[in-house]
């Protein structure tokens, strides 16, 4: 029997995994005696079994580490890497595992899919959140922000159980802005908690092809263009409001006025700053000339900054139509919701794929980078903009004033 520690706001733990609700079947687990497993491959399992005889196999990386960060305030170590270290030594980590589990008397959380495999490992006082409950509470804060809660249609749009987009009301011939929120997923894995974020959409097609549903997000501010300072974007008042803010889930389930009042003010700071400071610079980007060879030397750069693949790269400078900041951004923006993607190693939906959040990443965050871009122009003159200048300025007596430090 699940134990239920949600409170009346919240559904109930489901006696399955929900895809809708996103909550797991979750069962309290008391252990008593652990043994370490290493099969061929060297990969290491932990077979719990508590005082009635019951076991709980732990298997993967992931969920192994977790047992140990729950343990090690009971081993000695100072860091959980320590302690998942000795797994080496299946012995010597065995007998450290158990005189935890008799120090500490620790109960385990443990969440289970709808093939009763499982899939999650927490502390007692871990919660799940229903999807439907959060989704409430966002859709009451946008209707209070932006007076209407539109969500957005057509292709590219497809709606995530667990990921909300709402139009904010902002005229733009070129775009069109929106703040996405995502529910996380109700396991201690990443990005558990709620995040919200800025993302623009194409309204405007380019000269070859009609509008189309091409997001970039801009929910960060860079510090830097690779090895050079960003201009002025940072002195928009409030700039910060943009960055991603992610709210802790026990917020939305304790504290849901509050949570709210969280969301609203977060909403209307984004609407602010995008209104006076980040659309007139998208304007400007139309206005900014960028070679498609400097296009290729800022891919070039990213490639080794966040492992963009080649073929990527590729796509994206064949889809380019005009020669602007602007048209560099659709390009990297269309072939991040339409482009072709080798996904032999893929196990995620695509809209969750790391690949497709670093190309709406790279597509926003070239737009901030209109004023760096056109001042990087008139110091260079009549050079371009090539990869030695991104990661090495220093070596232009020019751009010494551009360094970062």
């Amino acid at each position: 029997m699940a134990k239920q520690n949600m409170n009346s706001r919240a559904h109930a733990v489901p006696a399955k995994f929900d895809p809708v609700e996103g909550m797991f079947y979750e069962r309290v687990f008391s252990p008593e005696t652990v043994k370490v497993q290493q099969n061929s491959e060297g990969n290491v399992s932990l077979l719990l079994t508590d005082r009635n005889g019951h076991k709980l196999e732990v298997i993967g990386r992931r969920l192994v580490r977790y047992v140990c960060k729950l343990l090690r305030p009971w081993t000695g170590f100072k860091l959980v890497s320590e302690l998942y270290g000795q797994r080496e030594d299946p012995k010597k980590f065995e007998r450290t595992l158990q005189i935890a589990i008799d120090r500490s008397k620790r109960n385990v959380k443990c969440y289970f899919n709808g093939n009763g495999a499982l899939v999650g490992v927490a502390s007692e006082i871990h919660k799940q959140i229903s999807w439907a409950h959060v989704r409430e509470l966002i859709e009451r804060a946008v209707k209070k922000s932006f007076g209407i809660a539109a969500m957005p249609k057509g292709e590219g749009a497809a709606e995530q159980p667990n990921k909300w987009t709402y139009r904010m009301p902002l005229k733009n011939e070129n775009v069109s802005a929106w703040v996405t929120v995502s529910a996380g997923n109700n396991l201690i894995r990443g990005k558990s908690g709620i995040r919200v974020w800025s993302r623009f959409r194409t309204e405007k097609g380019g000269l070859k092809r009609p509008a189309c549903l091409n997001w970039c997000g801009m929910w960060t501010v860079p510090l830097q263009f690779f090895g050079l300072k960003t201009e002025r974007l940072d002195e928009i008042p409030n700039i910060e409001l943009l960055n991603m803010q992610e709210f802790h889930l026990t917020n939305a389930i304790e504290k849901d006025q509050e949570f709210e009042q969280q969301l609203v003010a977060k909403m209307k700071g984004m609407e602010k700053i995008l209104a006076k400071g980040i659309l007139p610079l998208i304007n400007q980007s139309r206005k900014v000339p960028l070679a498609k060879a400097e296009m290729e030397a800022i891919l070039d750069s990213y490639q080794e900054k966040v492992a963009l693949p080649k073929y990527i790269v590729k796509q994206i400078l064949e889809h380019v139509e005009e020669l602007t900041v602007w048209g560099f951004s659709q390009a990297v923006s269309w072939v991040r919701t339409h482009g072709s993607f080798q996904d032999k190693r893929a196990k995620l939906p695509k809209e969750e794929r790391s690949l497709i959040q670093i190309l709406e990443n790279i597509s926003g965050e070239v737009l901030s980078l209109t004023p760096t871009i056109k001042k990087l122009h008139e110091v260079l003159k009549q050079r371009r903009i090539t990869k030695t200048v991104l990661t090495t300025p220093q070596k232009y007596q020019e751009l010494k004033p551009m360094i970062a430090r």
